[in-house]
């Protein structure tokens, strides 16, 4: 059984996350305070592309990203460590505020919430990290595909029938994941 520390780096994210959601019962304009605009002076912009990825658009936002990445953050932690597990959730989600920022014309929004890119991210790299013995692998992959598969379905759909889903920021946390597990092998992705 793994260390309970094994998940320090997630459970700190989650409870962040929680915490933010919570005070938006407290003080309604806080969601929306740390919510990226395409209209945010520089300065701002640079905040908000990090506090972005910690607040939700409502109860069923913030669980749905939560129940989304638990299992691939609790396999992935404890193989690639805290501190790595932190630098990609924070890698994927300015990969996916830095992809939404760069199109907005595609889908009509101007402002981005919400830890789904981080969350794709993290799923991403969960399933590029699975190499236990080949009946584990197949499971595994099996378990995490069919939790997936709706969701990158529903990105790849999000550009056909815009949908009020910023897709772009989904993409721009898997498309990061891709280029950080490329890195960590030595690939190329030519």
């Amino acid at each position: 059984m793994k260390h309970p520390s094994a998940h320090r780096a997630f459970l700190t994210i989650l409870a962040l996350n929680v915490l933010v959601y919570v005070l938006g019962f407290f003080v309604s304009a806080f969601p929306d305070a740390l919510a990226m605009s395409v209209t945010d002076s520089w300065p701002m912009l640079a905040a908000h592309m990090v506090t972005c990825m910690f607040a939700h658009a409502g109860f069923w936002h913030i669980f749905g990203n939560m129940f989304f990445v638990t299992p691939f953050a609790l396999y992935l932690e404890p193989k690639i460590g805290s501190t790595k597990f932190l630098a990609y959730w924070l890698l994927t989600g300015l990969g996916a505020s830095t992809l939404f920022l760069a199109t907005p014309a595609l889908f009509g929004w101007t402002s981005c919430l919400g830890a789904s890119g981080a969350c794709f991210g993290i799923a991403t790299l969960a399933l590029a990290h699975v190499d236990e013995h080949r009946l584990w692998v197949y499971l595994a992959l099996a378990l995490m595909l069919l939790l997936t598969w709706p969701e990158y379905a529903n990105t790849v759909m999000g550009f056909l029938l815009p949908s009020g889903v910023a897709h772009s920021a989904h993409l721009g946390g898997f498309l990061t994941a891709l280029l950080i597990k490329s890195k960590d092998c030595g690939c190329s992705l030519q």
